[in-house]
């Protein structure tokens, strides 16, 4: 029969739970009937204050909170999405990757042995790393279950650089380059989603963690008004490409007489990295009237005209050309990593 909310005191709470603590400090164990997980976190809270040693959790021991549960969806879902890309042999999307490490042509160049001896061109780190994983994939080392806890418990990095030295014996010539560089602490992981799934991450960080791997995955459906160096909203720091998915793969089909679905990726990445990560360091109305600053802030801007990130596309970007040389050393706004492109642009 529905009950008063404990919390609220609203008619018609339907849930209980109960304390397991209150007979161990003189009391009765009572359920206590609230409207939804809000009401009992809040209560809770609360009630837990009139035992002279109160519970660790939020909730009984036998249920997980709120937070827990939106955490290991949230896990679990990532560890889908690369475990999809890694069976087509495809990089896992934008707003996925950096949890894994991956990231498509970017990072330190790295030598990668040959099976038919020699080494091959160098490849980046963010592309090895990827390899590294199929290997694990391949040679029957991946459990997602296992993935998920190393997520939970904010030790993926660890858990990966276990499995790819596998006892010293890497199964790969990516993990052997892994492995004999020593390069696990050059790896490019998204630490903020990685803070956010961490068992006692806040709420807050979580939803914000999703919202950013949602919208990241949306490129060219809305763009921003607010320039990078106002002091509203941390919207500023976000792709501000114009084109829709669909229009980016019309004009890379267009321009390259084929689809080609990881230059479109790459392209969105670099949108991605200049509007979110080189804006949120290198602050470009302070730096107009500087030629190259100009020049990157007309096309990666909030207020660029999809005409000018046409232009860049079909002239710069899909050729991997440099726009600039700075400091001696070329400016590849398409596939530098965001480091270079701060360290050259500041």
């Amino acid at each position: 029969m529905p009950s008063q909310c404990a919390e609220c005191q609203s008619a018609g709470a339907k849930k209980h739970f109960l304390c397991e603590d209150c007979p161990a400090n003189g009391g009765v164990t009572q359920k206590f009937y609230v409207c939804d997980p809000t009401c009992q976190k809040a209560f809770w809270k609360a009630h837990r204050k009139t035992h002279t040693d109160p519970p660790s959790a939020d909730v009984s021991s036998s249920q997980p909170s709120l937070d827990e549960e939106i955490r290991r969806k949230m896990a679990n879902e990532m560890v889908d999405k690369l475990d999809e890309a890694m069976i087509r042999d495809e990089y896992p999307d934008i707003s996925t990757e950096g949890i894994f490490g991956v990231r498509m042509n970017q990072g330190p160049n790295v030598g990668v042995q040959s099976p038919f001896g020699g080494r091959h061109d160098p490849m980046k780190l963010g592309d090895v790393v990827f390899n590294a994983w199929i290997t694990l994939l391949r040679n029957g080392q991946l459990r997602k279950g296992e993935i998920v806890e190393a997520l939970l418990k904010g030790r993926l990095p660890a858990w990966y650089e276990e499995k790819v030295r596998n006892d010293n014996r890497p199964l790969s010539f990516y993990s052997l380059a892994l492995v004999e560089g020593n390069l696990f602490g050059q790896i490019d992981w998204d630490q903020t989603i990685h803070n956010a799934l961490k068992a006692g991450g806040q709420k807050s960080a979580v939803s914000a963690s999703s919202s950013s791997s949602s919208s990241s995955s949306q490129k060219g459906e809305a763009s921003g008004s607010t320039p990078a160096g106002a002091s509203t909203s941390s919207e500023r720091f976000k792709s501000h490409l114009k084109l829709s998915k669909t229009e980016l793969r019309a004009l890379v089909k267009k321009a390259l007489g084929k689809e080609d679905e990881r230059m479109v990726e790459r392209i969105e990445r670099a949108f991605e990295t200049v509007g979110r990560d080189v804006a949120a360091v290198i602050d470009f109305n302070k730096s107009r009237g500087s030629p190259t600053h100009d020049y990157v802030w007309k096309r990666f801007g909030p207020d660029s005209k999809k005409s000018d990130q046409e232009w860049w596309i079909e002239n710069v970007g899909l050729w991997g050309g440099p726009d600039d040389v700075l400091k001696g050393e070329e400016l590849h706004l398409a596939r530098d990593p965001k480091e270079k492109i701060i360290r050259l642009l500041r």
